[in-house]
């Protein structure tokens, strides 16, 4: 039986679970107002390595949590001239491929130099997309239902701007390992 601390202490918890939640839900709904109206970004000489890596730190906690790898492949510089806002990217990338994976998989990302441009792909091992509802996940509050998995459908749409907003591009592969894998050129 719950003592009166313990039911007093889960609904703490639940309510802060809550509260974040919607402060990240008015935060996508923010950053996606300003990159709808933006033509184009700032842009400055920026390593996207040092990027991911800054970005995935904030994820430890969540990958703990699920007893989750974070695999991260890229070796040496991959400079190039973005907007400080890429890093949404990578944080709504990670963030998918935690909720969207199972406890106890892996998340591989990398970052490849090609030419004149940048290729990040994150792999993961989760559920899969079907081919119909890739090309959706990409519209503003658009997401596949998965039992158990909560969000505002804004996370990718952020993402295809500031791909767009680079002059990228942005799509999804099936992991032929089971999941799914996000590339970006940029």
């Amino acid at each position: 039986m719950e003592t009166k601390d313990e039911r007093m202490r889960n609904t703490l918890q639940m309510i802060k679970r809550n509260a974040n939640k919607l402060i990240d839900m008015i935060k996508s709904a923010s950053m996606y107002a300003i990159l709808e109206s933006a033509e184009k970004l700032e842009r400055k000489s920026l390593d996207l390595n040092e990027i991911f890596i800054a970005v995935a730190d904030n994820f430890k906690l969540q990958l703990e949590e699920k007893n989750m790898k974070l695999e991260y492949i890229s070796k040496g510089e991959c400079c190039i001239m973005a907007s400080p806002m890429i890093d949404a990217i990578f944080s709504n990338l990670l963030r998918n491929a935690i909720k969207y994976s199972s406890a106890g998989r892996k998340i591989e990302v990398n970052i490849i130099v090609e030419r004149e441009h940048c290729k990040i792909y994150v792999k993961d091992w989760g559920y899969g997309i079907k081919d119909e509802d890739k090309a959706k996940l990409f519209t503003r509050f658009q997401k596949v239902e998965k039992k158990g998995v909560k969000g505002a459908g804004l996370g990718l749409a952020i993402v295809k701007h500031v791909v767009d907003l680079h002059g990228g591009k942005i799509w999804i592969e099936d992991n032929p390992e089971g999941g799914s894998v996000f590339c970006v050129v940029i």
